[in-house]
């Protein structure tokens, strides 16, 4: 059921963002993870959760929700 589905999650990179990807990753959903502060941090996070999971799709996507421009393009 979830192999079908993408979920996106902003502030994915700590705290509960962090656990939901982690959660619909093992469920088998594509995630999308939005981040906005650190590049370098998203990017330890994704390979934390592929590694961890055994799932590679997972990606992310630099958002600042404050920035209706940035909206529009994610």
């Amino acid at each position: 059921m979830w192999s079908e589905k993408v979920v996106v999650i902003t502030g994915a990179s700590k705290g509960i963002g962090k656990s939901m990807s982690k959660h619909f990753t093992e469920l088998g959903a594509t995630v999308i993870m939005l981040y906005r502060p650190s590049l370098s941090e998203i990017k330890q996070v994704v390979e934390e959760i592929k590694k961890e999971t055994g799932h590679e799709r997972v990606f992310f996507e630099k958002l600042d929700v404050n920035d209706i421009e940035m909206v529009k393009n994610v």
